[in-house]
């Protein structure tokens, strides 16, 4: 891969943007199955994306974030999540007893961390994904390789369903990045050879959807469903064509409910029990065998019913939306953002299935698509203060601290060999960057005064234990999470060196495009 000669800032872009295509198509490949080493690959993964993705805004001294509503979908979750850990989660617990108290709190809390720091990467590095049509391809040939090939060769059957829909959500994808990835798709005349090429692809994308239909019926004939809705949607709000939009996707709805009745898909996809109450049992509704369950079901029983349903009103609202700006697009424009919203929904399936919550592949396939929406449908980019990721990283990394048990943290640190130390420094590295580029994107000594907030914070947390979770202080944990902080000095140095080494016309933007994107 060609790094292009320019300003630092462009060329940690650049690395960043190619890490996090990395992440995506290897997570695809090879993180289908639900094991402790497939979680720590896509924790490690995207923590290395993020710490260039700081380290690249720092240098172009930018403190800002993507916006994306998914964020606010997952906030009433992740609040009430946090309500069960302060509830059984912390305070003394006896340690020689075999309990998992807090332990599964804290890990769905940690899936929650991780699904959106992947939506808000994605959103970032791929925000002009439309014009990267080969790095957009190769995702979307990934997620339809990772997941067609367990389903053939490799005992899947517990994961068949979300892999299934994993791998036609890689079908959208991919026929996204054939319908959006040539500039000639704006004229009225399509070359011969663009239309080869597209019905090549084509091709692909049907044997790829045959070989599911082939492995898992239900999966396929649910896909069917939601197509049939989204066009009638479709049509209802896009302009153009409308009456044959709406009868085609009438005529597909019709066709997946009769199979569906045939098919025995109705009793596949009861409704969600409501006995969790409006918050839900939080972990204690494991007690229970739930692996069977939907992601529905699973929500309504930990969370309780407001979760499911504010997390329904929101990406409902959001694709609703995305609608509407698709709708003021040109017409090969609408046609890529209603394929692209058909696809977030088949993601989205894919976790809600039985057993697809545990998949790293399915969580990441999900981020990514719903990190990519606003740029697929053509919605202006919109960003947020930088407070808006550290605080929810401050409340992580607090809970990490206060909690009794870190649950799928520790697990994944342990099937690698690692200890608590590790952690901590872990900790401490990424929190005295997030407070760096926070603070100190512009300014070298509030850069600096961000790295002391962060090692007093290690030192209040702690104190902080030896109150609220049942231990003493520990100076080693503070000694680790101290070296992990003074480990972010040097690259933070060089990022402001960086910056102010070079001159003001290579960092000038050099096109209207560039200033447009800057605003």
């Amino acid at each position: 891969m060609a790094i292009p000669i320019g300003p630092t800032s462009k060329q940690l872009a650049v690395i960043a943007r190619w890490m996090c295509a990395a992440v995506v198509i290897v997570g695809m490949l090879g993180w289908w199955w639900p094991g402790y080493r497939s979680w720590g690959g896509l924790t490690a993964g995207l923590l290395t994306v993020l710490a260039v993705w700081l380290l690249w805004r720092i240098v172009a001294g930018r403190n800002r974030v993507p916006g994306n509503a998914i964020h606010l979908a997952l906030l009433v979750p992740g609040i009430i999540l946090a309500i069960h850990l302060c509830r059984t989660g912390l305070g003394d617990i006896d340690k020689r007893a075999l309990s998992m108290t807090g332990a599964l709190n804290m890990s769905m809390l940690f899936h929650l961390s991780l699904f959106s720091l992947a939506v808000m990467l994605t959103q970032s590095m791929f925000w002009s994904a439309r014009r990267r049509w080969a790095a957009l391809g190769a995702c979307g040939m990934a997620m339809i390789g990772g997941a067609v090939m367990p389903l053939f060769w490799a005992q899947a059957e517990p994961v068949r369903g979300p892999l299934a829909l994993q791998a036609l959500a890689g079908v959208g994808v991919w026929l996204c990045a054939t319908w959006g990835a040539v500039p000639a798709l704006e004229r009225s005349e399509i070359p011969p050879w663009l239309r080869r090429i597209r019905a090549v692809c084509s091709s692909i994308a049907v044997i790829a959807a045959i070989l599911v239909a082939w492995q898992a019926p239900k999966e396929t004939t649910l896909a069917v469903g939601v197509v049939g809705i989204l066009m009638i949607l479709g049509g209802v709000i896009l302009a153009g064509n409308r009456r044959s939009m709406i009868v085609s996707g009438s005529l597909i709805l019709l066709a997946a409910l009769a199979v569906a009745q045939v098919g025995g898909l109705f009793a596949y996809l009861r409704p969600p029990s409501l006995a969790g109450g409006p918050l839900g049992l939080g972990e204690k509704a494991f007690d229970q065998y739930m692996a069977d369950r939907s992601g529905l079901e699973v929500m309504a029983r930990t969370i309780g019913w407001v979760g499911p349903i504010w997390v329904l009103l929101v990406g409902a609202s959001y694709s609703f939306g995305m609608l509407l700006v698709a709708s003021r697009q040109n017409p090969h424009r609408q046609v890529l953002g209603l394929m692209w919203i058909v696809t977030a929904a088949l993601a989205t399936c894919a976790l809600f299935v039985p057993g697809g919550g545990v998949i790293p592949s399915v969580t990441l396939s999900a981020a990514f698509v719903w990190g990519l929406m606003p740029a697929m449908v053509g919605r202006r980019e919109i960003s947020r203060p930088g407070i808006f990721l550290v605080l929810p990283a401050l409340a992580m990394v607090v809970l990490m601290g206060m909690a009794s048990r870190t649950g799928l943290i520790q697990w994944i640190s342990s099937s690698f060999g690692m200890n608590d130390k590790f952690i901590h420094g872990l900790a401490g590295l990424f929190l005295t960057l997030v407070f760096a580029w926070l603070l100190g994107s512009r300014r070298l000594w509030l850069g600096l005064i961000g790295v002391a907030i962060a090692i007093l914070i290690g030192l209040g947390g702690e104190l902080v234990q030896s109150f609220a979770a049942g231990r003493t202080a520990d100076l080693k944990d503070w000694y680790s999470h101290l070296i992990g902080c003074m480990i972010v000095i040097v690259p933070y140095l060089l990022c402001i060196g960086s910056r102010r080494a070079e001159s003001s016309d290579a960092l000038a933007p050099t096109t209207a495009a560039d200033a447009y994107r800057r605003t």
